[in-house]
C-alpha cells in the first residue's frame, strides 16, 4: 500500500486502495422505556458508587446544623462553664462532635507537667499522669466539678507514656518507663462512685514499656451512660484482654483481671514498639516500632498471630510515635516522629489523607481520632492544639494556645461531652481542660454577620 499521508493512520490509504463497493444494510434500533434501579442503600462508611446508590449513616448538613444549636441548650451557667452539666452528646455515635473553644479547667499539674491522659468510658472522670523528677502520680478527677478524686503518689519511677481505661471503666492501665504496667483498680459503690485508686496488678517487662491498650468491645450507641447495670454485670465475666508493646520489640497478652501474662511475641518487630491500638471490633490489633514498620495481628485464642506487614516507603525509617484507629471507616492514623501525620486505609493499604500544619520536633506526640470520627487532633511541640476536619484536612485550630508551655503530647476527646484534655510536658504545666461553649460560636459567627453587612 502506498505510504501514509501526514496526520493519517495506515488503515485509510489501505481501506481507499481497496476500492470497496458499497452495499444495501438494514439497522434496527429497538427504543424501550427501562425502569430505574431500585434503589440501594449503601451503609456508612462505604461509600456510593452509582446514581441508584443511597448512603444511609451519615448525617446531612441540616442535621449538623440542628445538632450544633440544641447543644447550646445545656450546661451554661452563669458566669460561664462550671463543668457541671456539660453539653452531652446526644446519640452519642450518632451525633457530631462540637470542637471545644474554651477553657474548663485548668487543675494543678506535676512539676514536670502532664506526660499522658485519658477519659473514663461514661466520660465521668479523666485520669492524668503527672510527671515529676524520678516519679510519676495518677490523679483521677470528676470533669464536671474539676474535683480530685484521687492520687497515686508515687505509681511509677519513670514517665508514664500511656494511660487507657478498660472497656468497663473498672480498671486503669498505666504505661511507664521504668519496666511496668500496672493495673489500677477503682472501688465503685452503689451509686456509682469511685472513691478509691489501688494497685491490683504490676506488669513486669524486661525493658522500657513504651504503650498499652484494653481490648475493645462494640458497645450500644445510644447515649446511656455505662454505669453498672445488667449487661455490665454479663460483660464483667468476659475475659479482659490488654496489649503492651516496649523496648525489646514484644507485643504481649495480658489478662486484663488478674495480670498473668498469656502470650508474648519478641521475633516480628526489630525495634522498639512505640504505639500500639486494637480495631473498633477489637479482632485485630495494630503495632508500628522505631524503623516505620506496621504490623498487623488477629487473635487466635490468648495469642496474637501477626497477619500482614506494612512496610511503606512512604514512611521511611521514621519512628511511629502513634496509632488511632477511626470509630466507623477502615482507616489508622500514623503520627511519624519526622512530624508527618497520615491516615492509612487498612484495606487498600494506601494512604487516603495528609495532615499538615503542626511540627512534633522530637518528642513522642500521640494523635487521635475524635469520637465520631469527623476530626483529628493532635498537639504541637510549642504546647499549641491542632485539631483538622478528618476528610477535607481543614485546619479547624491551628495552634489554639490555651496557656501551654513546651510539647503538647497528648490530647484525649471524651466519649460523651464536648470537652478534650491536654497532657503537656514541661515545668509546673498545668492540666488543662477544654469545652465547647455554644455562647463563644454564636458571638463568633454574629460578628462575622455584622463584618460582612458592613463589607457590603
Amino acid at each position: 500500500p502506498p505510504p501514509a499521508a501526514p496526520g493519517k493512520a495506515d488503515v485509510w490509504p489501505q481501506y481507499a486502495a481497496s476500492s470497496p463497493e458499497p452495499y444495501s444494510s438494514t439497522v434496527f434500533l429497538s427504543i424501550l422505556p427501562i425502569s430505574p434501579p431500585a434503589p440501594l442503600m449503601v451503609k456508612y462508611p462505604f461509600r456510593p458508587m452509582a446514581a441508584h446508590h443511597q448512603e444511609h449513616g451519615r448525617l446531612t448538613p441540616d442535621d449538623l446544623f440542628s445538632a450544633r444549636d440544641n447543644s447550646g441548650a445545656h450546661g451554661q451557667a452563669e458566669g460561664g462553664y462550671t463543668g457541671e452539666g456539660t453539653a452531652r452528646r446526644p446519640g452519642r455515635g450518632d451525633a457530631p462532635c462540637l470542637v471545644p473553644n474554651t477553657v474548663l479547667h485548668a487543675l494543678p499539674g506535676g512539676t514536670m507537667g502532664v506526660t499522658a491522659v485519658a477519659f473514663s468510658p461514661d466520660g465521668e472522670f479523666v485520669v492524668a499522669a503527672m510527671a515529676d523528677a524520678n516519679s510519676a502520680a495518677l490523679r483521677v478527677f470528676d470533669v464536671g466539678t474539676g474535683k480530685q478524686i484521687h492520687e497515686a503518689v508515687l505509681a511509677h519511677h519513670r514517665s508514664v507514656y500511656e494511660l487507657d481505661w478498660s472497656p468497663t471503666g473498672a480498671r486503669i492501665l498505666s504505661v511507664s518507663g521504668d519496666g511496668t504496667a500496672k493495673l489500677w483498680s477503682l472501688d465503685t459503690d452503689g451509686g456509682g462512685k469511685r472513691d478509691a485508686l489501688f494497685l491490683a496488678s504490676t506488669l513486669s517487662h524486661p525493658c522500657y514499656a513504651y504503650t498499652g491498650r484494653f481490648q475493645r468491645r462494640p458497645t450500644p450507641r445510644d447515649g446511656a451512660s455505662r454505669r453498672p447495670s445488667s449487661s455490665a454485670t454479663a460483660s464483667a465475666t468476659a475475659p479482659l484482654i490488654l496489649a503492651t508493646g516496649g523496648a525489646d520489640g514484644g507485643v504481649r497478652i495480658w489478662d486484663g483481671r488478674t495480670g498473668v501474662l498469656l502470650s508474648s511475641n519478641n521475633s516480628e518487630h526489630r525495634a522498639r514498639v512505640n504505639a500500639l491500638v486494637w480495631s473498633v471490633d477489637g479482632g485485630v490489633c495494630f503495632t508500628g516500632d522505631g524503623e516505620g514498620v506496621i504490623k498487623v495481628w488477629e487473635m487466635a485464642g490468648a495469642e496474637l498471630r501477626c497477619s500482614h506487614t506494612l512496610n511503606k516507603k512512604e514512611l521511611g525509617s521514621s519512628p511511629i510515635d502513634s496509632l488511632s484507629a477511626h470509630p466507623t471507616k477502615r482507616r489508622l492514623l500514623l503520627q511519624l516522629r519526622s512530624g508527618a501525620l497520615l491516615a492509612l486505609d487498612t484495606r487498600m493499604h494506601h494512604f487516603a489523607a495528609r495532615y499538615t500544619g503542626h511540627t512534633t520536633g522530637d518528642y513522642q506526640i500521640r494523635t487521635r481520632y475524635s469520637p465520631d470520627g469527623r476530626f483529628v487532633t493532635a498537639g504541637g511541640a510549642q504546647g499549641g492544639v491542632y485539631i483538622w476536619e478528618e476528610e477535607t484536612g481543614a485546619l479547624v485550630r491551628h495552634g489554639w494556645r490555651i496557656g501551654l508551655q513546651g510539647p503538647l503530647l497528648q490530647i484525649a476527646w471524651s466519649e460523651t461531652e464536648h470537652i478534650i484534655a491536654c497532657a503537656a510536658y514541661g515545668a509546673s504545666n498545668p492540666f488543662m481542660l477544654c469545652v465547647h461553649d455554644p455562647s463563644i460560636a454564636e458571638s463568633a459567627a454574629e460578628l462575622t454577620s455584622q463584618t460582612q453587612k458592613l463589607a457590603i
